[in-house]
């Protein structure tokens, strides 16, 4: 057994090209993949003591890389229990290793994690590990324990492997309380009582995600942005969901609700008391000024005066006053005041906010109203105001109050500033329809709706829904490809073969464009690549434009992979905002390997690619992009199980397969009837670009959470 295990590793190995060494280091080196968590890359090895529970600071350890204790001498191994992920091959060959108590904290444990351990003898399985990779330990030479209906008892079933339930026979009376998932910022964790007798786990209980606990905002090389002390993300775009606000005098359902909660949120306004917000009290100019400074990012540390004779640079709001002098954002009376504590009016407000705008570098279209004419009482703004409220108007950051009238005298209340402020930035700062930084599409060649049934647990984890979709038939590699980037029927793309892909796609008959394409389009100064293993894909998106497509057949799975996240790769000095990454290695696979589609070496490579996936998702989080990221995974068509047959209409050829995963995704959305055209509309929609007569996608209006 042991011996096949070897060949094995050997040939998986090969196939993968992933670099194997033989030994591992000893000094502690580790890697920041965002949300304050850590990877440890190599660890201290002390009289045979592998040290992995260490203290870094601001992060905390979730994972250890790959082939970190590697063919060592270790005997022992102290794992932290915040562990979550054990890596490929991270204890393989540690034939000195006697135990190792997993914690309950850990989910993932990869291929060949602990394979060739010859002295270890006995392992405990907890039942909140989520995925085991092949030969992760020598289960038909140690004795292994797992709980009773828990995933590991399933996959000693599915792969016969002998197993001693851990929990069989225990009464549970004696219990400690535990945390079997530590809670993020933004994803939930777990308690439970823990049986001290065998381990068993009951009561278990989620427990709610932290939320991020922000610092001010500020400006650095990028813009603004504003850091979060807990996990250490940095954030430029406001946050647009809220929870419970401490206010007791503001109430749910409110025409200013929604607006209080954004701006207490994002820490633009705060409440007059600890509980009380205050909605009616007029706005004085200095508190609107103290706002805008706090939407901006402003650095106030600098300034020694304010520039007006009736602030002092001492009061609360003497930095802000100077700064949006400074800025132009003010101008103050002609004697030289400033006049803090007057209380703000809809037509003075209209010219600092417009002054605003045109400080923040934002783009608007020119004013088209006539106020005289449109309000009953619109010639009594004052002349220096007239400009700025017709623009205010025109872009309706200020309504009339009804009647007819425009009220321009009118005093603005803190509940009026608030509202203003929302729609100020809706209008401003969203770049796409849901706040997405980014899209990173990964589209699988001949995978078909196989996934499900493979060990990938990069895409367990990336993708909060998955659903079996639906190919064209017959099957037609080129054809349903180009049915997926342009979001049309083969009979409006005619795209059937390679060599048509080598054409211009915007042809004078159908005048259809991928995906990629209509966001260049709608979006010349974003950075669109496009990462394809298949030389017809790269010709297809070569034709569009400002698309990055490597053009070389030599470029499959891995050295793509490779191009984008090794060290000064592609990720490192670009981000684009919309990425397509496409790999063709699995089809490969169902037409060469033996036993076609469905067989083992074809599931085997499956996992590969998902591990090709995973590897770009981790460079992301390493740096820092993963909290605005979209991702969609789609397969084009599948093949006859058993055979490698790929161009027929059997349900295993038309099967395909369609994840997407990104804060906002709604996990229980219903996909039913998903066709791979669908792919297309989702993607346009993200970005805010109205679909073109030609498109066939079908929209799903509950896909995302609050839209």
């Amino acid at each position: 057994m042991k011996r096949f295990i070897s060949v094995m590793i050997s040939i998986v190995m090969l196939v993968s090209m992933i670099p194997f060494s033989v030994s591992a280091e000893t000094v502690l080196s580790y890697t920041d993949i965002g949300d304050g968590r850590a990877r440890l890359d190599s660890v201290e090895i002390v009289e045979g003591v592998a040290k992995c529970d260490v203290k870094l600071e601001g992060l905390t350890v979730v994972e250890l890389g790959e082939e970190i204790c590697a063919y060592t001498s270790v005997k022992s191994v102290e794992l932290p229990d915040t562990l979550e992920r054990i890596g490929y091959s991270a204890f393989i060959g540690c034939d000195s290793l006697e135990s190792v108590e997993i914690p309950l904290t850990v989910k993932f444990i990869e291929t060949f994690a602990f394979t060739e351990c010859y002295s270890l003898k006995s392992i405990v399985i907890p039942e909140t590990v989520e995925y085991l990779g092949e030969w992760a330990f020598d289960f038909e030479d140690i004795e292994v324990k797992v709980y009773k209906d828990s995933y590991a008892e399933k996959y000693c079933i599915e792969n016969n492997y002998p197993y001693i339930l851990a929990d069989e026979g225990c009464s549970h009376k004696n219990t400690e309380n535990v945390t079997a998932e530590y809670a993020t910022c933004t994803y939930s964790g777990e308690a439970a009582e823990r049986c001290t007798d065998c381990g068993k786990l009951t009561e278990r209980t989620e427990l709610s995600p932290l939320g991020h606990d922000l610092a001010a905002w500020s400006v650095d090389k990028d813009g603004r942005c504003r850091e979060c002390k807990r996990c250490g993300n940095v954030f430029t775009d406001f946050e647009r969901s809220y929870g419970e606000m401490p206010f007791t005098d503001i109430k749910a359902g409110s025409w200013y609700y929604d607006s209080v909660g954004f701006c207490y949120a994002n820490s633009l306004v705060n409440g007059t008391t600890a509980t009380t917000f205050d909605p009616d009290t007029n706005t004085t100019r200095a508190m609107v000024v103290q706002i805008l400074s706090k939407y901006a990012g402003a650095d106030l540390t600098s300034y020694k005066e304010s520039g007006f004779k009736d602030v002092k640079i001492s009061s609360w709001y003497g930095p802000a006053v100077a700064w949006a002098k400074e800025s132009g954002v003010v101008n103050g009376n002609d004697k030289g005041e400033f006049m803090p504590d007057v209380n703000v009016n809809r037509e003075q407000l209209t010219v600092i906010m417009k002054n605003f705008a045109d400080y923040m570098g934002y783009g608007y279209p020119e004013s088209d109203v006539d106020i005289t004419k449109a309000f009953s009482d619109g010639n009594k703004t004052a002349s220096w105001a007239k400009t700025a409220m017709e623009w205010a108007v025109s872009l309706e950051i200020v309504n009339g109050v009804g009647g007819g009238k425009l009220n321009p005298k009118g005093l603005a209340g803190r509940n009026q500033i608030v509202k203003i402020i929302k729609y100020f930035a809706d209008i401003f700062e969203l770049e796409t329809v849901y706040g997405y930084d980014r899209v990173v599409v990964f589209m699988i060649d001949g995978a078909g709706d196989f996934f499900k049934d493979a060990n990938t647990s990069n895409i367990d984890r990336i993708f909060d829904l998955g659903v079996t979709s639906k190919a064209k038939e017959p099957v037609n590699c080129m054809s349903e490809r180009a049915s997926i980037l342009t979001g049309t029927d083969p009979s409006v793309h005619s795209l059937y073969h390679r060599e048509d892909a080598a054409r211009d796609v915007y042809n004078e008959r159908n005048a259809v464009k991928t995906f990629l394409g209509e966001v260049k389009e709608a979006y010349p100064d974003k950075e669109v690549a496009c990462f394809a293993s298949s030389l017809e894909i790269s010709q297809l998106v070569e034709e569009e434009g400002g698309v990055y497509a490597p053009v070389d057949e030599s470029y499959v799975d891995d050295g793509i992979t490779e191009m984008l996240v090794k060290d000064g790769g592609y990720l490192d000095t670009n981000d684009p905002s919309l990425l397509l990454v496409e790999m063709r290695q699995v089809l490969q696979g169902g037409v060469h390997f033996e036993g076609g589609f469905g067989s083992r070496d074809y599931m085997m490579q499956l996992s590969l690619t998902d591990g090709y996936i995973g590897r770009i998702y981790n460079k992301y989080e390493e740096l820092g992009r993963n909290e605005n990221t979209l991702y969609i995974l789609t397969t084009d068509h599948g093949g006859v199980v058993g055979g490698t047959s790929y161009a027929g209409s059997s349900e295993d050829e038309i099967n395909s397969f369609f994840a997407i995963g990104g804060k906002g995704v709604n996990k229980n959305a219903d996909l039913t009837g998903f066709c791979n055209t669908d792919v297309y509309g989702i993607i346009l929609d993200v970005f805010g670009i109205d679909r073109p007569y030609t498109s066939v996608s079908e929209k799903y209006n509950d896909l995302f959470i609050g839209e």
